[in-house]
């Protein structure tokens, strides 16, 4: 949070990864929950910066419109959101992370176009869908 006031100085759009709105879900996937992520998105909207909310859908995770529901409430309720764009899991970090010594979940690719009744979803509340 400290450093927000120098980065939304000097930054254009801010791509900024959103995994899911649930912090025990995300907690569970991430290792850790998602209020700081929350808490520097808000600060950002205090400096007025261009943010595009970058949501990564994974089957079975957070493929659920109570997740998109509550990705358009935070982009109703922040002023520097201005579009959000939804991407399909894949797994090219997989190898790296086992590498590392992660264990990671095995989760079925997206094909991009499963997103669409998503992507539709959002603009069904108003949402500005990056394409």
């Amino acid at each position: 949070e400290k450093y927000i006031p120098q980065l939304a100085a000097c930054t254009d759009v801010f791509l900024w990864d959103y995994k899911d709105s649930d912090s025990d879900r995300h907690r569970q996937y991430t290792g850790v929950g998602n209020e700081m992520i929350l808490r520097n998105l808000s600060a950002l909207n205090a400096y007025r910066a261009d943010v595009r909310l970058r949501c990564i859908i994974v089957a079975g995770v957070n493929d659920r419109f109570s997740h998109m529901d509550a990705i358009a409430e935070l982009y109703h309720r922040l002023d520097c959101i201005h579009s959000v764009e939804l991407l399909a899991y894949h797994p090219f970090g997989t190898a790296k992370a086992g590498l590392l010594g992660h264990t990671v979940p095995e989760h079925r690719e997206w094909i991009p176009g499963n997103l669409t009744p998503y992507k539709d979803y959002l603009r069904e509340k108003g949402v500005c869908v990056y394409e």
